[in-house]
């Protein structure tokens, strides 16, 4: 369903420059940019229970429960190996 817009003389103006200057193929590309990009900014970026696990790993790792990635690289190549080796 298409929908008409009308657009001041400064938005007609900054979205036709817009189009000439390549960053559209036409105006209503350019208002469709402007739609998503008010769509994005009113979404949260990240799921609340995302959110609290990295405040929680922050908080970890500010109280010093940490553990040096090489160990724990080290310990899971050799629990995969062994893995695929009895398999």
């Amino acid at each position: 369903m298409a929908t008409m817009v009308k657009l001041d003389d400064e938005w007609q103006a900054y979205a036709e420059e817009l189009v000439h200057d390549g960053r559209f193929a036409s105006v209503e590309q350019a208002v469709e940019a402007g739609l998503r990009q008010i769509q994005a900014d009113s979404e949260p970026p990240l799921a609340p229970h995302v959110i609290a696990a990295i405040q929680r790993g922050l908080a970890d790792a500010d109280a010093g429960r940490v553990r040096d990635a090489d160990e724990v690289f080290d310990r899971l190549t050799a629990k995969y190996r062994a893995l695929a080796r009895d398999a």
